[in-house]
């Protein structure tokens, strides 16, 4: 399903934006863009509080002005939750919300990514959903036999001062959500992803995906 039918009544909340790749800009590009979702859809970007500063700022740079339907949450999510952080600036619970967690859980404990979840399933109206990326669990803890191209990724954020932590064990993804009452709906690996997204109308690709890299789609009952 795409962007406009996850949001047909309902919330985006955008949580992090690949911190191994630079600052996103997801609020300023959904939410108050009209060409990608619609403009009754209010958004909410969810970041460190230094990193929503500057996701503003370019923000401004770019356009001149913060869109109406975008709105910057600061929250450190080792620390935080989402509990009052959304409600304070305007987050309805009754309506209908679609997640994007981002390059997060991968950098967060285990407790942290419980909180999220618990959030979502108790915060949110029925057929609320996430969307969120996340590494194997072996991947995570050095299994690099099996995912050899994670290793300079692993050393690099580690190096950054954002090792990976976070993980879940292979073949367990579905009992995961599913222990936080959420029900899979997708859970695409590697080879899925490239068919689907990297594959170019020639049939090439356009680049590989990484071989720990999965992207799950979740929905609240």
């Amino acid at each position: 399903m795409g962007l406009y039918g996850l949001l047909s009544d309902g919330r985006l909340s955008v949580n992090g934006t690949r911190r191994d790749a630079g600052h996103g800009r997801q609020a300023g590009r959904h939410p108050g863009n009209g060409r990608i979702c619609r403009r009754d859809v209010r958004g909410f970007e969810v970041d460190l509080p230094a990193t929503v500063v500057r996701q503003a700022e370019l923000v401004l740079a770019a356009i001149g002005k913060i869109p109406a339907t975008g709105v910057y949450v600061p929250v450190d999510y080792r620390n935080d939750g989402l509990d009052g952080a959304l409600e304070s600036v305007g987050y309805d619970s009754k309506r209908k919300t679609l997640f994007v967690c981002e390059g997060v859980t991968r950098y967060i404990d285990a407790a942290a990514v419980d909180r999220f979840m618990r959030f979502i399933t108790g915060n949110t109206a029925p057929g609320s959903s996430v969307v969120f990326d996340y590494m194997p669990l072996g991947a995570v803890q050095g299994d690099f036999e099996r995912c050899p191209d994670i290793r300079r990724l692993s050393f690099w954020v580690a190096y950054r001062g954002k090792p990976l932590v976070f993980g879940i064990r292979k073949g367990d993804s579905a009992a995961y959500v599913s222990q936080h009452g959420l029900k899979v709906m997708s859970d695409l690996a590697p080879k899925d992803l490239e068919k689907r997204y990297l594959t170019c109308s020639d049939g090439s690709l356009d680049g590989p995906c990484a071989s720990a890299f999965r992207i799950m789609h979740a929905a609240a009952p």
